[in-house]
């Protein structure tokens, strides 16, 4: 994840911040298979994707990951209560099959929000379909590397 190079100390910080964003934990009783144990609390309903991330998971509190009826374009901004300026864009509304979701493909929407203030993220897409809801990520790095992620609904399983 671009780590290598870092001190001890500047990995002990990215471990501790990802530890408070998320409530996190890590299961260190195995050095050689270390655990990370958190919850992403998310709300999929027909109109579109919330999360409860930045709220802690006060689920009074939902912040729009998307909104299937939105356009290219279209953007979801708010503030958290750190004072973190949060900017959803939707950049692809695809009508065609765009994404493999086990062994069906299925038609995605793209948003993405740039992470200023994460220390390994640069950027998150979240890829959301109208019928399964959140379906992958791709998550960039600052040092460029991307990660794909598909999340297979209980639907499709």
């Amino acid at each position: 994840l671009g780590t290598s190079g870092l001190p001890e100390s500047a990995k002990r910080n990215i471990v501790d911040y990802y530890k408070a964003k998320y409530n996190a934990t890590i299961d260190t009783s195995d050095k050689n298979n270390l655990r990370t144990n958190l919850e992403i609390k998310l709300k999929i309903t027909s109109d579109g994707i919330q999360d409860f991330v930045h709220s802690k998971g006060n689920e009074s509190k939902p912040y729009t990951i998307m909104k299937y009826a939105s356009s290219i374009g279209d953007k979801y901004e708010f503030t958290t209560e750190s004072g973190e300026k949060i900017v959803r864009t939707v950049t692809a509304v695809h009508t065609t099959e765009d994404w493999s979701l086990g062994f069906l493909q299925v038609k995605t929407m793209r948003v993405e929000q740039e992470t200023d203030s994460d220390p390994i993220t640069k950027k998150i897409t979240y890829i959301g379909n109208h019928k399964y809801g959140l379906v992958g990520l791709l998550v960039e790095t600052k040092d460029g590397k991307v990660f794909q992620v598909t999340v297979l609904p209980w639907a499709v399983l």
